[in-house]
């Protein structure tokens, strides 16, 4: 690299580090956007919960996370269905909405039918579970937009109906029941607990040997509410409707806001704000190293000279010799053997003497007129037969010479 790519790289270099490192020394603001990931520690993450489940159930086997889908989870495990001591097992959905396809509800039912238990959070729900179930939730109060939803830190009051959790309610913030159940199937359920207007936000509905209970706050089921005091009694008290004895307790992993399949580097690079605009960043300086300097650069291409005809300098100081030297004689004898030769040559013809014969077949083999011929012949004669020749008749001999030259080439 040049110096000059160099300098490019490092200050490339240097801004993506600058954009990585500044967002990370800076205070990050709350992020209040829903998550309900097991291991997520933002207000409206569920890792609090998903910790606390060895401690709620310890009486259960297993308590671990399905990143699958409940049709992939329930038609391949072993215990679908009560153990030899009758314990059931738990599935448990925790997220925004809750659209379970025409498979994955006929698997949640066909457990729960078997004697187990399943526990769902959702906003709204959606799909073939929510046929099955006769289900429906809408919001109890409008809002001007999601920021509003999010930021808004007022608190509404959730009522629990068993008679040891009834009391003055317990404190939420208002965005996490802003939903409630406006449907429901009356003769399968059971209201376990209301908001402040009475109107359902805990139910159980009975399925074969097994029952569902569904919950339209999920946000209470995150960390903000599973740590605070005032809500911890609603968080247990809503968990507390599940068998004790339960033998396998599943966290459903698969269905969450954002979730489209396996975690990735990519997908974390581009979930992080930092990563994501030293990424772009990236991508970008490179595209414009590419663009500006990483064309082909093109050297100035050289100014080559034709080679030189040697022979036509030679020949031309020869005559410069010749000529000022003042040998006008020798160099005339020079170019009467050059005629000479190339009547032998061209024409296939003797060179001489210079008769009125010689002069017709030179003329008609050349195509040159025959005047023209009989001058050239009359000069060479005269030259032949001088024993010196001056300047003027030198340049007479090379003149006719080369009107019959151009002549016989034509």
């Amino acid at each position: 690299m040049t110096p000059r790519e160099w300098r490019y790289a490092s200050i490339l270099g240097a801004a993506v580090v600058l954009a990585v490192a500044l967002p990370w020394l800076n205070p990050d603001p709350v992020d209040w956007s829903d998550s309900f990931e097991r291991g997520d520690t933002r207000p409206y993450g569920s890792r609090v919960l998903f910790e606390s489940l060895p401690a709620l159930f310890p009486a259960s086997d297993t308590v671990r996370a399905v990143p699958v889908t409940p049709y992939l989870h329930l038609r391949n495990t072993t215990a679908s269905t009560a153990d030899s001591h009758n314990r059931p097992s738990a599935y448990l959905f925790v997220t925004t909405a809750l659209r379970l396809d025409p498979p994955e509800t006929r698997a949640v039912l066909a457990h729960v039918s078997k004697g187990n238990v399943a526990f769902l959070a959702a906003h709204r729900y959606g799909g073939a579970l929510a046929d099955s179930l006769s289900l429906a939730t809408s919001p109890q109060f409008t809002v001007d937009s999601v920021e509003e939803v999010m930021t808004d830190s007022s608190t509404s009051r959730l009522h629990l109906s068993a008679a040891n959790l009834r009391g003055a309610g317990v404190p939420v913030r208002q965005n996490a029941a802003r939903y409630a159940f406006t449907g429901v199937d009356t003769a399968r359920t059971t209201v376990l607990g209301t908001n402040a207007d009475g109107t359902p936000t805990l139910i159980r509905t009975a399925w074969g040997e097994g029952h569902l209970i569904l919950s339209s706050t999920p946000r209470v089921f995150t960390n903000y509410h599973a740590l605070q005091p005032e809500s911890q009694s609603y968080v247990w008290g809503s968990l507390s409707h599940l068998p004790a004895d339960l033998q396998a307790v599943w966290w459903d992993a698969h269905h969450k806001p954002g979730t489209t399949g396996q975690q990735t580097v990519m997908r974390f690079v581009l979930s992080d704000p930092a990563l994501r605009m030293a990424y772009w960043l990236l991508l970008g300086g490179t595209l414009l190293f590419v663009l500006t300097r990483g064309r082909r650069r093109q050297r100035a291409v050289p100014v080559v000279e034709p080679p030189r005809n040697r022979t036509l300098d030679f020949v031309r100081h020869i005559g410069q010799l010749y000529y000022e030297r003042g040998r006008p004689l020798d160099l005339a004898q020079k170019k009467i053997d050059h005629f000479h030769a190339f009547v032998r040559r061209r024409l296939d013809l003797p060179s001489g003497p210079s008769t009125d014969d010689w002069t017709d077949r030179v003329a008609r083999r050349s195509g040159v007129p025959r005047a023209d011929v009989a001058a050239v012949a009359k000069i060479i004669d005269q030259i032949q037969h001088q024993s010196s020749l001056s300047n003027d008749a030198l340049k007479t001999l090379d003149d006719r010479l080369d009107t019959f030259y151009e002549q016989a080439a034509s």
